[in-house]
């Protein structure tokens, strides 16, 4: 039975309204509230919450009961902006922003054996953790950290705050009223990486103590275990719980639009203009002088001082590593691809006659080209000096990561109070880490494949061009709405919650043409994100070279002037460095971009135009191509020699006929 709530302030009765469908009022008064009518008979069970005003709306949908006398939903407020919405024994908290992914435990009267109780219960458990023994880690833990032996404070509540595809968080509260976040490993002892999570505690703790990002807010880690021969069974982090409220969960259903592009081009603005200037408090130069992974001096339980280590990935083994340049790294991915294919392609054990490899690997003719190709492009993909500065690079920027303080959403400032995500965090040039948040970019698959497009030119870290999507006759038509119906033959509408994986699977088809000129919305926000970027760099590194005793050479390095271009200069050494650490798979993938990049440097410097040193720069999309630098005498087609080495005709083509030459 839906239940819908206004933003603005609604009347006490608000509390006491279970049972019915609540309709918001038209009315523009500040004091509007709810008009009671009884729901119909086969409406969808639903909670439809408002935003701050000005902002879109957030639905969530609520399980009918299969019991024959369903319980009717109790909405009960707790507090000015939060209500509890209880329904079949599983209550929500949700605010203005949406409904919170953590159950209403805290705040009820259930026992901390009953919360973990109904933990253990939980459809994201972790079968091997005990929470029993994460509590006492905890408490363990809150009692060193505050020094209280004679009266420790116990923990009264816990309750799930998110959960991942690789960890599980859990809000711990105690009765001295401090909280404590523990992030748990969803992996098993089979896939858990250790080097992973110490180099993501020891990136945690940088930010925090290293000095150089006092404006970068990230939660402060009080103690982490990265075994499994602890009390919790599980690798753990036990860190400060993050305040603020994101805008990853936020649709509007109107318009069909969910998370960042639901937001107003106001709204939209000063949430890009604060991300830039998140990522260039982040793109401060740092002190080491390696590329690579910051990780703790001591490996046992993130111990030490941090320093630069081996490449780590969530998605793939060590990359190896530290490297002292980035052209080294790259031709120690090509060394290793090498390596893997004189190791598994052609063993001499192998029962293949001709050792060719098979399913998706290239073939050696295949493999060998793009290796040389890729070999010979390296000193060409040199970073410039302006842009070779080592940073630190936070590649998961985006609404799903950072926090936002809820009163300054309405301003032109919003104020970022957290910042999540902090695997994969590396530290490489300047020029490799000028990615965009994942909200404004843009896929070439979506909303539709345009018709002759190559996929050898879909990027994961560079956005698809969408300000020219073609004829008007290229963009579909919009699909039809499919017609579910319940056993009863009515109509019903399935309304996913916009921060679950559903969302983008909805049944409501958008249209296309209206998320075409989403796509160059995001194209035009990211050249304002591009220009606010480089406002602030250029702040932060002036700030820099006027505090230390810097040489002349080295604020020559510092070109102020680049970074006005930075995004835009770094589009193809970005694809390079993406062919590179993606291995031959990424190879395969992109061969033609491969080719025509290698044809096109070639005509570049026979014909003495290419200088070492300059930006290499070039279109989105590779439009055409350069005609071959070889001819193929195989394009003959096959035909047969005579033992003199003479070309002989074959297949009766007549005298003097060359047909199928091999």
């Amino acid at each position: 039975m839906p239940v819908i709530i206004d933003s603005r302030p609604v009347s006490e009765h608000a509390d006491e309204t279970p049972g019915y469908r609540g309709r918001r009022s038209r009315s523009t008064s500040p004091e509007s509230t709810f008009s009671l009518i009884p729901p119909p008979s086969q409406s969808p069970p639903r909670i439809d919450v408002a935003m701050t005003p000005g902002y879109p709306r957030a639905t969530i949908p609520v399980s009918r009961s299969r019991s024959s006398s369903p319980s009717p939903p109790v909405l009960r407020r707790i507090s000015p902006d939060e209500w509890v919405f209880q329904h079949d024994r599983s209550p929500y908290v949700y605010d203005r922003y949406g409904p919170h992914e953590r159950r209403y435990a805290e705040r009820s009267s259930a026992s901390l054996a009953e919360q973990v109780s109904a933990l253990g219960k939980h459809e994201h458990k972790v079968e091997w953790l005990n929470l029993h023994g994460l509590i006492e880690a905890a408490t363990a833990q809150l009692r060193v950290s505050q020094n209280t032996d004679s009266n420790p404070p116990t923990c009264t509540s816990i309750s799930l705050l998110s959960s991942g595809s690789s960890h599980i968080v859990y809000e711990l509260v105690f009765s001295d009223k401090s909280k404590i976040a523990a992030r748990v490993s969803r992996l098993s002892s089979e896939t858990y990486r250790a080097e992973l999570m110490q180099s993501e505690v020891a990136t945690m703790k940088f930010v925090r103590d290293s000095g150089l990002y006092a404006d970068v807010p990230v939660p402060k880690v009080h103690a982490s275990d990265f075994t499994f021969t602890n009390p919790a069974c599980a690798p753990y982090v036990l860190m400060d719980v993050v305040k603020g409220v994101s805008l990853a969960r936020i649709t509007d259903k109107q318009q069909q639009l969910s998370e960042f592009d639901s937001l107003t081009i106001k709204q939209q603005r000063s949430v890009v203009k604060a991300l830039a200037m998140l990522q260039a408090s982040l793109s401060r130069p740092v002190s080491f002088d390696k590329i690579g992974s910051i990780v703790p001096s001591s490996r046992r339980n993130g111990g030490g001082d941090p320093s630069v280590g081996s490449f780590v990935s969530r998605s793939k083994d060590t990359l190896g590593g530290p490297f002292t340049s980035i052209e080294g790294f790259w031709n120690d991915r090509l060394e290793r691809a090498m390596d893997h294919a004189l190791e598994k392609w052609c063993d001499p054990g192998t029962n293949e006659p001709d050792f060719t490899p098979t399913g998706a690997h290239p073939t050696p003719q295949t493999f060998t080209e793009l290796f040389q190709l890729l070999s010979s492009l390296i000193p060409h993909f040199t970073i410039p000096k302006s842009y070779s500065t080592l940073v630190l690079h936070h590649p998961n920027i985006s609404l799903k990561t950072v926090l936002f303080d809820r009163n300054s959403l309405t301003t032109d400032n919003p104020k970022i109070t957290g910042i999540l995500g902090w695997h994969d965090v590396h530290i490489l040039p300047l020029m490799l880490a000028a990615t965009f948040p994942a909200d404004l970019r843009s896929s070439s698959q979506i909303p539709f494949v345009r018709p002759g497009h190559n996929p050898s030119e879909d990027w994961t870290t560079v956005p698809h061009d969408w300000s020219y999507a073609g004829e008007p006759s290229d963009i579909p038509e919009p699909e039809p709405e499919p017609q579910v119906r319940d056993k009863y033959g009515s109509p019903v509408v399935i309304v996913p919650p916009p921060f679950s994986s559903d969302y983008s699977r909805q049944r409501e088809r958008p249209d296309p043409a209206k998320r075409v000129r989403v796509q160059v919305r995001r194209y035009y926000l990211r050249a304002y994100f591009g220009a606010c970027f480089a406002s602030a760099l250029r702040i932060v590194y002036a700030s820099s070279l006027a505090k230390t005793n810097q040489s002349e050479n080295d604020k020559t390095k510092h070109n102020l002037l680049a970074y006005a271009t930075l995004f835009m200069d770094a589009t193809y050494y970005l694809k390079f460095h993406e062919v590179i650490i993606g291995g031959w798979p990424k190879w395969l993938a992109h061969a033609d971009w491969i080719r025509e990049t290698y044809r096109r440097l070639r005509v570049a410097s026979d014909r003495g135009e290419f200088e070492e040193g300059k930006v290499l720069v070039g279109p989105n999309v590779y439009r055409g191509q350069v005609e071959e630098f070889v001819f193929d005498l195989g394009k003959y087609g096959s035909e047969s020699t005579s033992s003199a080495g003479e070309i002989v005709e074959v297949n009766g083509a007549g005298s003097g006929a060359v047909t199928n030459a091999k």
